[in-house]
């Protein structure tokens, strides 16, 4: 069982259930509808719209696509993408409405309409090369370092990244992990590639699952890109797609 980096599930920004806005709400959307702990979770595994009917106050979590890890072919040494960038946020008081719903493949953004976008995880460096910023780095290729991870767009947000590994400086060229959302991309060492990331653990759809992990580096721990994770890619794979949910009060 990997490790994972498990943060509150109520979470600062979103955890208030008050915002009712007043009289009657129905809303339509997305792959799946759950209702759990007095919520009702609208979940998108892939793009749709959100139709709102009437006033309400709306909790988001926007997960956008993994990076890639390094693409590069032969030659070893490749860096782990970064994870996709996650945004759990909130919406005061939304009206009748249609919102577009983006959900990005591996290496996308995810968003509500403009109004909440998170950006894809960056890449992982080729031998000799950096990894490529994102919310989550890269990892760096052998002999080269990890990306700068971490930036936050939304500032009335909160948002989760973290920088990608280091490759290592000498010897056989083995690849840096990428960031994830709970942690930073673990260097190479002389014998194995960098792991990836720590996920993040989210019971945002009232089920604990894990999001956002880096992908390791050539010859590291593989991490997994499975679809709607927003897992970082391995070396010479793509990284897994992202995912958005919206929640309200019943």
């Amino acid at each position: 069982m990997p490790a994972t980096s498990t943060l509150s599930g109520n979470f600062a920004v979103i955890g208030k259930r008050s915002g009712s806005g007043g009289g009657s709400f129905n809303a339509s959307g997305g792959n799946q509808t759950i209702d759990s702990g007095g919520y009702r979770i609208h979940r998108f595994t892939a793009t749709g719209s959100f139709t709102a009917v009437g006033t309400k106050s709306i909790q988001c979590f926007v997960l956008a696509g993994g990076g890639p890890g390094s693409l590069a072919t032969g030659s070893n040494g490749g860096g782990g993408g970064g994870a996709g960038g996650l945004i759990i946020s909130s919406f005061n008081n939304v009206g009748t409405n249609v919102y577009t719903i983006t959900v990005g493949g591996a290496g996308s953004s995810s968003s509500i309409d403009s109004i909440k976008v998170a950006q894809p995880g960056g890449a992982g460096g080729a031998l000799s090369s950096s990894g490529t910023p994102g919310p989550s780095g890269g990892g760096g290729g052998g002999y080269g370092s990890g990306a700068f991870g971490g930036y936050n767009d939304d500032l009335d947000a909160e948002t989760f990244g973290n920088a990608g590994g280091n490759g290592n400086s000498s010897g056989t060229p083995l690849g840096g992990g990428g960031g994830g959302a709970g942690g930073p991309g673990g260097n190479a060492s002389s014998s194995f590639g960098g792991s990836g990331g720590l996920a993040y653990t989210s019971s945002f759809d009232g089920t604990s699952r894990e999001y956002g992990r880096g992908g390791a580096g050539f010859n590291g721990s593989n991490s997994g890109n499975a679809a709607n994770t927003g897992n970082g890619g391995t070396y010479l794979s793509a990284g897994g797609s992202g995912i958005v949910m919206l929640r309200y009060a019943i």
